[in-house]
């Protein structure tokens, strides 16, 4: 979670992009991001990581699933 005062500054994808990072360090395959459905700024930034996702609704949330290996 970011904090509202630092949106839009990339704090986000740095923070994503190091846990992605951390995750292929220790063997970790895919991670799972769940996504309320009007959070657009957080599907777009894992839609421009340019990593195939696979996204399931439900509903409420939608489940991302992102491949890091």
């Amino acid at each position: 979670m970011v904090d509202d005062a630092l949106h839009r500054q990339g704090v986000g994808r740095a923070l994503f992009g190091r846990l992605v990072d951390v995750s292929r360090e220790r063997g970790v395959n895919e991670l799972v991001a769940e996504v309320l459905p009007d959070n657009s700024a957080m599907l777009n930034l894992l839609r421009s990581l340019g990593l195939p996702l696979r996204a399931v609704s439900d509903g409420d949330s939608r489940k991302i699933t992102v491949p890091v290996a």
